[in-house]
Order: structure tokens, then sequence, then C-alpha cells
């Protein structure tokens, strides 16, 4: 997940300062940066997701007679 994570700000970092042939270079930051900005709030996502159900199997499970309240 770091591996891709790190290559895809790469990528967009290269995209924003060497932009293909054919593409207006304001069309291509633009691109850029919504990928890396974008990206980095998809990651944040993942990041939050793959925490949350990691916490949920390391939770010891509720005994007999205990519920959510007491």
């Amino acid at each position: 997940m770091i591996l891709a994570f790190a290559s895809h700000g790469i990528l967009s970092k290269y995209l924003y300062a060497y932009p293909s042939n054919g593409i207006p270079v304001a069309q291509a930051e633009m691109g850029g940066m919504l990928m890396y900005y974008g990206g980095d709030a998809i990651d944040l996502v993942l990041i939050c997701i793959f925490c949350y159900q990691w916490y949920r199997s390391t939770r010891p499970p509720l005994q007999a007679g205990q519920g959510a309240y007491g």
C-alpha cells in the first residue's frame, strides 16, 4: 500500500512537470494537481478503513451477558 501511494504521488508530479504531447500545459497541470491532492484524500480514506478493520479484528470479543451498555 505504501508503494502504491508513493508511486501515485511520483506519477502525478511527473505528469505535472512533463505533460504529454497534444495536451495543453494548463490542463496537464490541473490534472496533475487533481491527481496529487485527490489521491491524497483517497489514500487517507483507505488508511482509515484499513485501520478500522484492523482495530475490529484485534478487539477482544464481548463475553456473554455483556452488552454495549455494561
